[in-house]
């Protein structure tokens, strides 16, 4: 989905982030290269040798405006993660990301060097007393991984520059509801088009109350893990890192949500919708009168208000866990939409 939010709105992001993710308009190799050409890719040779389709389909959507121009994205960050043992989304897949983020100008780092599985990765060593640890760097199913690698930061850090060391974070815990159903376009209903009726948005002490004029992220989950709708659900997004670094750079993250099924359940898993899922979105959900999409951005465009008339904190700050202490700043490389 960042690829989406990215093209659909290039005036607007600063950057994005992939990690094991697919190019814009791969739903188009779905029909020449089999149903895994924006996943596994059985088909090696196919998707590369295809990828043109991908990108004319890109190019024809910008000319007819139905997403912004692509010229937006010339000197524009994007970070792109891809894990050598990844068996859902293959690195063949992320480097047709990096070709056309590339052929467009994109000032692109990639970190695909890692043996990790499919998953967001971490550094154990910060954060050593989570309770139920972390799972081994290149374990099959598990999330997130401790592979020694701040994902978090190195996107951040490529996005923004360099960051003030999570040791500055107080307990990240200042997590809100955010009523997301408020912002789905006027006449949708939202499961219908896979999105949850609440959205949550991570808010920096430093930002409360003036929300609008710090940094927003936005942090899109993988399939499987949306419809979040209880203090026990958003507690896990505290092993990521993401919430600390925002805490100590004063970067607002917003996390929608999307919810399994979507009405005729065409959507078991809850995955963000990149080839039209939905029947009223089977040629907008890519481009400016997408639902998923429209949403989300409403959301960024009122954040503060999002925030201010949201369902108040998640969860009270002595519930969350501290990242231990450390005086190493973080230098490695990163962004995300």
């Amino acid at each position: 989905m960042a690829m989406i939010h990215a093209m659909v709105h290039s005036r607007c992001v600063a950057g994005v982030g992939v990690v094991a993710g697919s190019s814009y308009g791969c739903n188009v190799l779905l029909n020449e290269c089999g149903q895994g050409a924006c996943g596994q890719a059985a088909n090696y040779s196919c998707i590369s040798r295809k990828q043109y389709l991908a990108n004319e389909y890109l190019h024809e959507h910008a000319s007819k405006g139905l997403i912004d121009g692509l010229s937006n994205w010339v000197g524009k960050p994007a970070y792109l993660f891809s894990g050598t043992g990844d068996q859902i989304v293959y690195q063949c897949v992320m480097e047709n990301v990096r070709e056309q983020l590339a052929g467009l100008g994109a000032l692109v780092h990639t970190d695909f060097s890692l043996h990790s599985a499919h998953g967001w990765v971490v550094d154990g060593h910060d954060f050593p007393q989570w309770p139920h640890g972390y799972a081994r760097c290149g374990e099959h199913g598990q999330t997130p991984q401790d592979c020694g690698f701040d994902l978090s930061a190195a996107m951040f850090m490529h996005l923004k520059g360099p960051l003030r060391p999570i040791a500055r974070a107080k307990n990240a815990t200042s997590f809100y509801w955010i009523r997301q159903s408020a912002f789905v376009p006027d006449g949708v209903h939202p499961a219908k088009v896979g999105l949850d009726e609440w959205a949550v948005a991570y808010v920096p002490d430093a930002c409360a109350g003036h929300e609008a004029t710090c940094a927003l992220h936005v942090q899109y989950h993988p399939c499987g893990e949306g419809g979040k709708r209880s203090p026990a659900q958003v507690k896990p997004l505290l092993w990521v890192e993401t919430p600390y670094v925002a805490e100590a750079n004063d970067i607002v993250v917003l996390y929608p949500q999307t919810v399994a099924g979507g009405g005729d359940h065409h959507n078991p898993e809850g995955c963000w919708d990149w080839q039209g899922l939905y029947p009223s979105q089977k040629h907008l959900f890519d481009t400016h009168s997408g639902a998923q999409v429209r949403t989300v951005i409403a959301m960024v465009d009122n954040i503060a208000s999002a925030v201010a008339q949201g369902g108040g904190r998640v969860f009270p700050a002595a519930e969350a866990a501290r990242p231990v202490e450390s005086t190493e700043t973080v230098v490695e490389s990163a962004p995300v939409a």
